[in-house]
């Protein structure tokens, strides 16, 4: 190996140190990137599965009145004919 490709071999490991180091910084920032994304998205699901409960609740109630309307409705059609 000649002076010459020494120096070439010397020059590039400062080279190659800068991008290990700045690969990692990046990665990391992505990594926390990441981590705020999943963060976000479990609010998000959290707050749409609150509302679908409350619809769900919201929809049994419903049911629950329209059933008592109907057997109601049905009585007083009962009691129209015993007449």
């Amino acid at each position: 190996m000649t002076m010459q490709e020494i120096l070439m071999l010397l020059v590039q490991f400062p080279i190659i140190g800068i991008f290990i180091w700045y690969s990692d910084k990046k990665d990391k920032q992505f990594m926390s990137f990441l981590d705020e994304q999943r963060k976000a998205d479990r609010d998000v699901m959290k707050s749409l599965l609150d509302e679908l409960k409350a619809l769900r609740e919201d929809h049994d109630a419903h049911d629950q009145r329209m059933s008592q309307a109907v057997s109601t409705m049905e009585e007083r059609t009962r009691r129209a004919r015993a007449r």
